[in-house]
């Protein structure tokens, strides 16, 4: 698990420093990103703060960093795992498709070329 911290807060960002140590890394190479404010991803974003909706509430134990985290990480690839799984049904049923039309096509063309 690889998280990057996105944290207006310097204490809240040194904390999750603290307790997630290796697992703290750049944007770039992370699974999901964790911070105190409204942040546009296209990494999944696991929302720290005060609001009731907030994933991880403040004030937070360590222990809840580390199964909230945890938790937030399974969640994030089972969600991938299932994509996949879509993905591959849809290209095999693409495929199926693709290979019917060109059948027909090649029909087509037979017919034409046979008159």
């Amino acid at each position: 698990m690889k998280v990057a911290l996105v944290c207006d807060s310097p204490l809240l960002k040194k904390s999750l420093q603290l307790y997630l140590k290796e697992s703290v890394s750049s944007y770039e190479e992370c699974d999901f990103v964790i911070s105190d404010r409204v942040v546009k991803s296209k990494k999944p974003v696991l929302h720290i703060g005060k609001e009731k909706d907030a994933t991880l509430q403040v004030p937070f134990s360590k222990e809840e960093v580390l199964s909230k985290t945890q938790l937030f990480y399974q969640k994030h690839l089972a969600e991938n795992e299932n994509e996949s799984i879509q993905e591959r049904e849809l290209a095999k049923i693409l495929s199926k498709l693709n290979k019917k039309h060109k059948e027909k096509i090649e029909r087509i063309i037979r017919e034409y070329h046979g008159k």
